[in-house]
């Protein structure tokens, strides 16, 4: 079976684009405007009680401020240091955030 030719992208425009997508947008202004979670910090609180609900990781911190301060030694778990481009943490599960940009059709995947 002949694969079809690719128009949507893909190759050399798939990091240009992802890249950009990736520099222009942050996980953090998703809280600027939500109706029922702020940002104080890096922790996300509930905007009619303040109280505390989730904490949100960005790049590093994920390694500095939630596993190394648990005393969670990441090398013993995995083979290399992964950057997701963001992760919250919502009692005690770890939302990872990845973000991807896809101007055509088809799939956007990818496994940390």
């Amino acid at each position: 079976m002949i694969r079809p030719f690719n128009t949507s992208g893909g190759g050399a425009n798939t990091n240009r684009n992802g890249l950009e997508f990736e520099r222009s947008t942050e996980l953090r202004d998703a809280f600027l405007e939500h109706p029922r979670y702020a940002l104080h910090g890096d922790t996300v609180v509930d905007r009619a009680t303040t109280l505390p609900v989730g904490v949100l990781f960005e790049k590093n911190k994920l390694y500095k401020n939630l596993l190394a301060a648990r005393g969670i030694d990441y090398t013993q778990l995995v083979s290399k240091r992964l950057l997701p481009d963001g992760a919250v943490l919502v009692g005690g599960t770890l939302y990872i955030i990845e973000k991807k940009f896809q101007a055509g059709s088809g799939s956007v995947d990818e496994k940390l």
